[in-house]
């Protein structure tokens, strides 16, 4: 009977610990949040300046892209529907005081490095004429808005990744 309760008691503890486990290593995957991102580091003009969008919060999982994406401008892939992706779901808020009357367009890069510190995948978005980032189009001073980036890459070992801004404009890119 000791035994017995031992055993369960032991086999309680570990399954805590593998889920707790897999709660800190999916913690360690996401940037901190509750801080301004900063431009894209190759940004040629504000590389690494902070701007006045706020990352509230963001996830990693694995799946599929739902959908076929041609080769893009100065992107030398595509992607068809079921090819395996990363996607990250991103809630940022838009802290810029200037009313622009069309509103802001917000472009994110995101960068993801797998368990050899190699930086891997690119940004894929349907409806956009480049890759490399995603765009968030008619966000007002003040919004909050939250949405999925797809990063095409077939494995599943990514150990972290960084949001950058790419570009702020008032207008969408052509």
């Amino acid at each position: 009977m000791k035994t017995q309760k031992s055993i369960v008691i032991v086999m309680s503890l570990i399954i805590v610990g593998v889920v707790a486990g897999a709660y800190c290593y999916a913690k360690l995957l996401a940037p901190s949040v509750e801080r301004y991102l900063t431009y894209d580091p190759s940004h040629t003009t504000h590389g690494g300046k902070e701007t006045k969008v706020l990352l509230l919060d963001s996830s990693l999982r694995y799946g599929a892209y739902d959908h076929d994406i041609p080769q893009l401008m100065l992107c030398h892939h595509a992607v068809n529907k079921g090819d395996p992706s990363v996607i990250i779901n991103v809630t940022i808020r838009n802290d810029y005081t200037e009313e622009w009357p069309l509103g802001y367009q917000i472009a994110l890069a995101a960068h993801l490095y797998n368990t050899e510190g190699k930086r891997v995948g690119i940004v894929m978005t349907r409806g956009q004429l480049f890759c490399g980032f995603v765009e968030v189009w008619k966000v007002e001073r003040g919004d909050t808005v939250t949405f999925d980036i797809y990063v095409a890459y077939g494995k599943q070992d990514i150990e972290h990744y960084e949001l950058y801004v790419y570009s702020i404009q008032e207008f969408p890119t052509p």
